[in-house]
């Protein structure tokens, strides 16, 4: 591929990484942890005190009117108020809708896809008689471990590989410029499939009836669901970033 094509091809993964039902699930996920991280907020009141003081100040430096100072009580409502309007269902439409449009117009080019770009592309060639399946989540991703695989990293993490079945007889395996301490390995047919079945969400597809293939996916199906137990976000700690949030653009 050319630097154009690999960059038309990056935009498209992120697309169908994002368009699927999947990962729109997975926004669930992340309201449970802005959830979280609110409760905290309001559960802290030196914090709470700091911003409505910040807030005070903001509106006099402005020159707008207040009919009083701004309590700590003020700003766990309007904290309360935006958190409730976000997790609506047609606000998390609405994120849909907009994460779509990032997607498909390539507004946005982050550091992982130019990892993407700038990485090597090789493909998994197979026969005739051991075909790739593609499942309704088609982009997987993995570090390959001494024993097993760690799926679901995200697209900036050490040792990652992307795989994406395109035909039933190839299928990419994109290894992005991120730091690498092991020797990528090409990936079985077994492998890449197993794979698709575990993180499809309810279906896959193949180019034929086949028990072989119905056996594997029936075996695997759905085992990795995102927010859940694959591209969660429990251990990361957002109350630094929702507080400075609060702070600077409350």
């Amino acid at each position: 591929m050319t630097d154009e094509h690999r960059r038309y091809m990056t935009r498209y993964i992120n697309l169908l990484f994002n368009r699927s039902e999947s990962r729109k699930e997975g926004t669930k996920h992340t309201q449970q942890i802005m959830a979280r991280t609110l409760e905290r907020f309001l559960g802290n009141e030196v914090r709470l005190i700091t911003v409505a003081a910040q807030w005070s100040m903001k509106a006099f430096f402005r020159r707008q009117p207040l009919p009083r100072l701004l309590t700590p009580q003020d700003v766990a409502d309007a904290a309360s108020r935006v958190m409730r309007q976000i997790q609506t269902e047609s606000a998390r439409q609405k994120g849909f809708a907009d994460l779509m449009v990032t997607a498909i117009s390539g507004s946005l080019t982050s550091r992982a896809d130019e990892a993407m770009i700038n990485g090597e592309w090789r493909v998994v060639r197979t026969t005739a008689s051991e075909p790739f399946i593609l499942s309704d989540t088609p982009v997987v991703t993995w570090e390959r471990l001494t024993h097993g695989f760690n799926f679901g990293i995200g697209f900036e993490r050490p040792n990652l590989e992307v795989i994406l079945p395109v035909s039933p007889s190839a299928c990419l395996h994109i290894l992005p410029t991120v730091k690498r301490t092991t020797t990528p390995i090409t990936p079985t047919v077994s492998e890449i499939n197993i794979v698709q079945a575990a993180f499809a969400r309810h279906a896959c597809f193949a180019d034929r009836r086949s028990d072989e293939i119905d056996k594997l996916v029936q075996e695997n199906i759905s085992k990795l669901r995102i927010g859940e137990n694959v591209f969660t976000l429990w251990h990361r700690n957002f109350d630094e970033m929702f507080y400075d949030i609060m702070m600077q653009h409350g």
